[in-house]
């Protein structure tokens, strides 16, 4: 049936308890994987070598210096996009996906640590706030019913 996109095992069709436990478990998962990369952002921003740096600053008086904190940051931006496709590749064989995952973890950490400088509590704690409140209603069970993703999720953005 072309029409008809849905599969018999798939989450949404397996019943109400087994879709909100499915999505408590991948907002569990996000939200531990927010954690964990905000605390090694800020970890990395305030090491003495970015705090002595001063990235990303505008009002450095050498613009070599400048281009070289902007080559940095495009660095480890390719190597997060080269780690997220081995993330990828490595999804359904335990254990090198989690290995994959973990460098992933790694590389976006110090991208943040890099762009956001200081201010990357902020900008993840906005991004954590934001995680959960789209996984508080839409993990919850309304009697014989239960509230989508995308519109909260739209909404909150």
């Amino acid at each position: 049936r072309g029409d008809e996109a849905c599969s018999p095992l798939a989450v949404d069709q397996l019943g109400l308890d087994i879709l909100a436990g499915f999505r408590r478990k991948v907002f569990g998962l996000l939200l531990v994987q927010i954690a964990v990369i905000w605390g090694l952002a800020a970890a990395i921003a305030r090491t003495p070598f970015m705090l002595g740096r001063n990235m990303l600053d505008h009002s450095k008086e050498d613009k070599i210096e400048l281009f070289c904190d902007y080559c940095m940051a495009f660095a480890v931006l390719i190597l997060c996009v080269i780690s997220l496709a081995v993330v990828s590749h490595f999804r359904y064989r335990w254990p090198r996906c989690s290995i994959a995952l973990s460098i992933f973890t790694v590389n976006v950490s110090t991208f943040l640590g890099i762009v956001c400088g200081p201010n990357v509590l902020l900008g993840m704690g906005m991004a954590l706030g934001a995680m959960v409140l789209v996984a508080l209603p839409t993990c919850i069970r309304f009697k014989d019913r239960m509230i989508q993703v995308f519109p909260v999720g739209t909404f909150v953005a």
